[in-house]
């Protein structure tokens, strides 16, 4: 379940950054294979799918992207701006955006909706503020 904005900002301070309409609550996927693989098992798509969604904060600031998985003992990832590639922010389905970038060898796709309910709400304007500012200025174009 998706955390609350106090909830978030205080994750966002347990990793070290100020919270500033900077981050956002965004989900990706198992890829195909791993999707396909999930589908077989269960024999219920939705469920696969629902699975198969795994949520984040993301983090952009001047110095780094930081990707933070949201479970218990989460994953956190930081991603050097002068290490950065290819960023690029385009609309989704059902109301969502994608975030792609590279690093390295490695492809990285995000998507986060532009439309929450009033709980998430907070995630809405964070994104309106990260579009009117280019995300910190990694989306170039």
């Amino acid at each position: 379940m998706a955390e609350s904005k106090a909830q978030m900002e205080a994750i966002v301070r347990q990793l070290g950054y100020e919270p500033d309409d900077n981050y956002l609550l965004a989900y990706n996927r198992l890829n195909n294979v791993a999707k396909a693989g999930i589908y077989i098992l269960l024999q219920q798509p939705w469920i696969g799918l629902a699975m198969s969604e795994k949520e984040h904060v993301i983090i952009f600031t001047p110095e780094a992207i930081v990707i933070h998985r949201l479970k218990k003992n989460g994953q956190t990832q930081v991603f050097p701006a002068n290490e950065i590639e290819n960023f690029r922010v385009r609309d989704g389905a059902n109301k969502s955006v994608v975030i792609e970038f590279t690093h390295g060898s490695d492809s990285f796709s995000y998507y986060s909706y532009k439309d929450f309910s009033m709980r998430n709400k907070y995630v809405a304007e964070n994104l309106a503020k990260l579009t009117a500012n280019n995300f910190g200025g990694y989306a170039k174009d």
